[in-house]
């Protein structure tokens, strides 16, 4: 190796390794706090999507149960099939934080709309029976609704495909101590649900979940901390 060569094959060795050390130390945060620097605001993490950036929508809560402090300043509203598989998963993890941080601290209040997909053939009878709940409980009639929702979601693999999947539906509504039976035989809350699914096309909605946060749209079963990012950003 000619003298001039061995020189260029140092000079980038050194390059690399002060590269290394600089990565180490922008990761050290004991180095990143002596240096004047908050670790805070140093990630490896990608950004976090721009909140201010999501479509908004004028969204109505039509006449649907309401879930939490009536007076909440922030509305989240739901459209979604109980035969989804991603609005399972959904409600049975992400809901359940939401919940339990903002609904129940009355800081949300959350409405659940339906949009029952035409490929999925029980879900709208499924919603139909959430809405006979809460028509025919003579209290608590929104509380009585989202005991509904809960045991429809939770008992998905029961009733999904199943051809007896109204006996299972009424089974739910005995248990929460309403018959359903007539309800569901005579139809009565099928122009209900056909309204949401009206309503929320015109939103442009298409698929299942979809969320308006105070009118932001929020589509697919996101994670709880993107949910979060939306909600505190609201609050504020």
């Amino acid at each position: 190796m000619s003298k001039q060569n061995n020189q260029t094959f140092w000079v980038s060795v050194s390059f690399l390794v002060i590269g290394l050390l600089i990565g180490l130390l922008i990761t050290d945060k004991s180095f990143l706090s002596s240096a004047g620097i908050d670790p805070a605001e140093v990630s490896n993490e990608p950004p976090v999507f721009d909140v201010d950036k999501l479509p908004v929508v004028n969204v109505s809560a039509d006449n649907d149960a309401v879930q939490g402090s009536p007076t909440a300043t922030v509305t989240m509203i739901e459209f979604s099939d109980y035969q989804c598989s991603y609005c399972h998963s959904f409600w049975s993890s992400t809901y359940l934080k939401i919940k339990a941080a903002y609904i129940d601290t009355g800081k949300v209040k959350f409405v659940y709309r339906d949009f029952p997909i035409p490929s999925h053939p029980q879900a709208g009878l499924a919603a139909e029976s959430a809405e006979c709940v809460r028509s025919l409980s003579a209290t608590e009639k929104d509380e009585s609704y989202y005991k509904m929702h809960d045991m429809i979601f939770g008992g998905l693999p029961e009733w999904s495909g199943n051809a007896s999947a109204k006996d299972v539906f009424i089974g739910y509504g005995n248990k929460i101590g309403v018959d359903i039976t007539a309800c569901l035989d005579n139809g009565d809350m099928k122009s209900e649900v056909a309204d949401d699914y009206t309503a929320a096309r015109g939103y442009g909605v298409g698929g299942t979940p979809t969320f308006f946060i105070n009118g932001k749209m929020v589509l697919g079963a996101e994670s709880f901390e993107h949910f979060q990012s939306v909600i505190e950003s609201e609050l504020k």
